[in-house]
């Protein structure tokens, strides 16, 4: 049985190649591997922009760092690791940001609470987007995992491994 991080031969012929300086076969792990971290960024940021900003800064730590990687089966959750610990800047950075009131205003307010609004908003959403909009309020911390456990479907020894933290944390 194949666990949640394994990789198959071509992947780790990759990772391995791309170790070795193959410029090429970096690109490929990129391609390979972008949509995986960029949803996985995007589940955790709640933001496009940001998710993407993330991605891109973790796969040029991946590039500079990819030596330090020992096991090339490893690479999934060492990605994971960096693209989380990247999201986790951009929130501290974002969350001292100062708005301008004049900017704000400016655009109309829209509530978008609506899942709020009882069994009757319920019906008109699915699981999906009403499980999206729960998520996106709680606090960073909370989202990673639950990210990590319902959408990439990892074992609580799994994300403990990637969010560095004891198993019964």
């Amino acid at each position: 049985t194949r666990g949640v991080y394994s990789m198959n031969s071509y992947e780790l012929d990759l990772v391995k190649s791309a170790q070795k300086g193959d410029e090429s076969a970096f690109n490929e792990l990129y391609r390979s591997f972008y949509k995986q971290a960029y949803y996985f960024a995007l589940k955790i940021t709640n933001c496009d922009a940001d998710a993407q900003d993330a991605v891109q800064e973790s796969f040029i730590t991946i590039k500079k760092s990819l030596l330090e990687l020992r096991e090339a089966n490893n690479f999934r959750k060492w990605m994971l690791q960096i693209v989380l610990s990247k999201c986790n800047k951009i929130f501290r950075k974002n969350k001292y940001a100062i708005w301008d009131p004049d900017v704000i205003n400016a655009f109309p307010v829209e509530e978008k609470r609506s899942y709020m609004a009882g069994d009757k908003h319920v019906d008109h959403l699915s699981r999906h987007e009403w499980l999206i909009a729960m998520i996106s309020q709680l606090t960073i911390h909370q989202r990673e995992i639950l990210v990590l456990m319902y959408f990439h479907q990892l074992s609580i020894k799994e994300i403990a491994g990637i969010l560095d933290i004891p198993e019964g944390t």
